[in-house]
């Protein structure tokens, strides 16, 4: 049985498929849901009707229900036979990152395209960058909102929250990434407009974020429950001496932030925890005013090198999903062993 260039097929109660069969596809696939298991990789048994859609560019079938629950096929010229023994459930989601246009923010929403996940891309001021960045989550699966505001004024990030929920649908997680950092100096010589901004962004702005998150999000509020990734940095941990101890003290209140916003919204169903990334090679640090800051400080790790911002992605994404159900309060370093 082939499904190459057949976009959708009916299916009805009590068919079965042969997994073997399945090939490649290539028509678009716009809207699937998450993830589960099935222990014959050669016969799947269908309950009930459903859509199936093919995937696009990575030859996957994907299998849609009313119940807003799909499964997800690979061919075995794709995967091995243990990944073949294995398909998803996962409910459909709707993904808002803040900062989401750049660096980790923009890899994060590549990644949660690629599950299906509809995102919702928050930007300050570029608008051609978030364009092309809401093209980039279309192309890879996903649906895609561009929303501009500014994390640190609290009537754009109302907007921005009920703007997602507008256009996308209710929002499942949200990604507190937005941030800002400035060039290297000692404390001694940074002026008070740098820290009244740096900590407006960095702090008031992820405060505002994650109270509204767990506004829309805590079950005792009528919202649906989910997660809340906070991204912080190693830099909470080691103080950034002589470079960006303000940036550093600004990371130190998100890592309190999450411990503490977990332990309040864990009985309301919502799940929340921080990435700590190391020396990773985005514009964050020509900003502050050295482009070559990562690969020349990443040599020096454990790891010999600098972090890539789709590595970040990766740790976010199982914090938003399902896989990391018992995990809340963590604080997860992803900074090559520094």
């Amino acid at each position: 049985m082939s499904f190459a260039r057949r976009p959708e097929i009916r299916l009805h109660s009590q068919v079965n498929l042969q997994a073997p069969a399945l090939e490649p596809t290539a028509a678009a696939l716009r809207q699937v849901g998450g993830f589960g298991y099935f222990l014959d990789p050669q016969r799947l048994p269908i309950e009930g009707a459903c859509l199936v859609l093919a995937a696009c560019g990575h030859g996957q079938l994907h299998m849609i229900y009313a119940c807003d629950f799909h499964t997800l096929l690979r061919p075995r010229s794709a995967c091995s036979a243990k990944a073949m023994a294995t398909y998803y459930y996962r409910r459909m989601r709707t993904i808002l990152i803040t900062g989401g246009t750049r660096g980790i923010g923009r890899a994060t929403a590549l990644l949660c395209a690629r599950q299906g996940w509809n995102v919702a891309l928050n930007y300050v001021r570029d608008s051609n960058a978030a364009d092309d960045a809401a093209g980039e989550v279309r192309a890879a699966g996903g649906r895609a909102a561009t929303l501009r505001g500014d994390v640190a004024v609290e009537g754009d990030v109302i907007a921005m929250f009920s703007e997602a929920e507008a256009k996308l649908g209710r929002i499942d997680g949200v990604v507190i990434n937005a941030g800002i950092v400035a060039p290297s100096l000692p404390l001694a010589e940074m002026d008070a407009a740098r820290l009244k901004r740096m900590f407006e962004v960095n702090v008031y702005g992820a405060y505002l974020c994650a109270r509204e998150s767990a506004r829309r999000l805590s079950k005792d509020r009528g919202g649906p429950g989910g997660s809340v990734v906070l991204v912080s940095s190693a830099a909470s941990r080691l103080g950034s001496p002589f470079e960006y101890v303000d940036y550093a003290g600004s990371k130190g209140a998100i890592d309190t932030l999450t411990i503490g916003l977990a332990k309040e919204l864990a009985p309301q169903g919502v799940r929340v925890n921080a990435v700590r990334p190391g020396l990773i090679e985005t514009d964050i640090h020509a900003s502050g005013g050295q482009p070559d800051r990562a690969k020349r400080l990443g040599a020096a790790t454990p790891m010999r090198r600098a972090g890539r911002p789709d590595e970040v992605a990766e740790a976010i994404v199982w914090l938003l999903s399902d896989s990391a159900s018992y995990t809340t309060g963590a604080l997860l370093d992803v900074a090559g062993g520094r």
